[in-house]
C-alpha cells in the first residue's frame, strides 16, 4: 500500500499525488513549447499571466483540481489560482485574442488528455448564464426566441 502524505489539512496518496503532477507538467510542458514561457516562474509579463489563467482555469473546472493543488504546482496561494480563475472568464468575453489563444490551449490540453471537448458551447453558454441577472437572462431569452431558426424549429415541434 502506498504512502499518504499530508498536505495542508489534506491526506493524498502518493499515486495521486504523482499523476496529478505528471499531467500538469505536461500542460506546462505544452505552453513552454509553444510559447517559450515557463508558467510556473514568477513574474507579471501579461503573456505568461494570460497562459497561467488558461491553465488554472484548465485545470481547476476542466479536470476538477483543487486550487490549492494547483497553486502548489505553481508554487502560489490558492488565492492567487482562484483569481486567475475569475480573470480567465473575464477576458474570455471580452477579449478576442485572449479567447482564441484559450481554445487552442485548451483543445491542447484534450488532446493531451486523450480527449475531445464534445460540448464547449454548452459549457460557455452555462458560464455566460450563471453569471446574468435573471433579468438578463429574461433578456437574452426573448431574443433568441425571436430567431427565425428558432421559430422554425418551435413550428416543426407544434407539428409532432
Amino acid at each position: 500500500m502506498g504512502k499518504s502524505i499530508e498536505k495542508r489539512g489534506q491526506s493524498y496518496s502518493e499515486t495521486e499525488i504523482n499523476a496529478t503532477e505528471t499531467i500538469l507538467k505536461q500542460y506546462s510542458e505544452a505552453i513552454l513549447s509553444s510559447e517559450k514561457i515557463d508558467i510556473r516562474q514568477k513574474g507579471r509579463r501579461r503573456e505568461a499571466a494570460d497562459l497561467v489563467k488558461i491553465f488554472c482555469k484548465h485545470a481547476c473546472y476542466n479536470l476538477g483540481f483543487s486550487l490549492t493543488r494547483v497553486g502548489h504546482f505553481l508554487s502560489r496561494e490558492h488565492a492567487t489560482v482562484r483569481h486567475a480563475c475569475i480573470q480567465y472568464d473575464n477576458l474570455y468575453l471580452k477579449d478576442q485574442v485572449f479567447s482564441k489563444k484559450a481554445r487552442f490551449f485548451i483543445d491542447r490540453f484534450y488532446t493531451i488528455d486523450g480527449q475531445i471537448d464534445h460540448e464547449p458551447n454548452k459549457k460557455n453558454l452555462t458560464s455566460l448564464i450563471n453569471k446574468a441577472s435573471e433579468k438578463t437572462r429574461g433578456d437574452w431569452l426573448q431574443m433568441i426566441m425571436e430567431t427565425e431558426i428558432i421559430k422554425q424549429t418551435k413550428v416543426e415541434y407544434e407539428q409532432i
